[in-house]
């Protein structure tokens, strides 16, 4: 069953970005047909993002919560169905989804989308809840929904790995404490870095995460690996250069004889 998808407007295509499409019609079906995605006599919604998931899952994010049903139930997150077309809603306490994660840099971010999924097809996003005022990471398997943050923490980016582990870059408001920690599948929480927030994070095809850090102390700023399949942080930097202490290796790609003499042009 191949899977159609139309993306339309009075204006013509839609764009998945920030900013979104007014009068975006999203249609998905296994026979090809173009079933609506929205209540009958309803404002055609404005659509930001769509995702597909590891276990065949269609997911479409709303610019604002949007009725999607005839039943008059608003919505910002709706799982689609790939036969009717019919959406149901993944968390109905879901008044936005966040943009992007990352570190802003004028208007490009350098973050990890804030809806995202483990092996299995299980969900994980990002963003507000209480009539716009809490910030929410939450998972949602096969409709249990769990909080994975609590209101004292302000999340940065994070990374969903296949077994339903999620990385988190972050701050806790009360201490204004940096950190970068794991939260297993479980629950149980482990501090992977303390005292500084990582620049930025990625999954790379090695199997492994790469995360940015700032620089402290004795360190210059550098390229860490976490180990996934040992759960650790290696013990010193991927790439790091002009180590403050070189007797001793702080790097397995030191990058700073790169461009060991500068010269100047009068």
């Amino acid at each position: 069953g191949a899977v159609a998808l139309a993306l339309s407007s009075a204006s013509g295509s839609c764009g998945t970005n920030g900013v979104g499409q007014s009068g975006c019609v999203v249609a998905v079906a296994a026979d090809g047909s173009n079933p609506s995605l929205f209540a009958t006599g309803s404002a055609a919604p404005a659509v930001r993002d769509f995702f597909s998931a590891p276990n065949g899952k269609f997911y479409v994010v709303f610019m604002t919560s949007t009725v999607i049903s005839s039943g008059g139930q608003t919505c910002v997150l709706a799982n689609v169905n790939l036969d009717t077309g019919v959406p149901t809603c993944v968390d109905s306490a879901m008044t936005s989804i966040t943009v992007s994660m990352g570190y802003s840099f004028g208007s490009f971010v350098n973050g990890n989308p804030a809806l995202q999924f483990d092996d299995a097809g299980n969900l994980y996003y990002a963003g507000v809840t209480s009539g716009g005022s809490t910030f929410t990471l939450r998972r949602n398997a096969n409709g249990v929904i769990t909080t994975l943050v609590n209101d004292n923490i302000s999340v940065r980016d994070f990374v969903v790995l296949g077994d339903g582990s999620v990385l988190i870059a972050g701050t806790t408001s009360s201490t204004q404490s940096q950190w970068f920690r794991k939260i297993a599948p479980s629950g149980a929480i482990t501090n992977l870095v303390t005292g500084t927030q990582p620049t930025f994070i990625r999954k790379f095809v090695d199997g492994n995460v790469y995360f940015g850090s700032p620089g402290t102390g004795v360190y210059t700023p550098a390229v860490n690996r976490y180990l996934v399949s040992e759960d650790r942080v290696d013990d010193i930097a991927w790439i790091a250069g002009g180590q403050l202490t070189p007797s001793t290796p702080k790097s397995r790609n030191d990058i700073g004889g790169l461009c060991p003499v500068s010269s100047s042009v009068s």
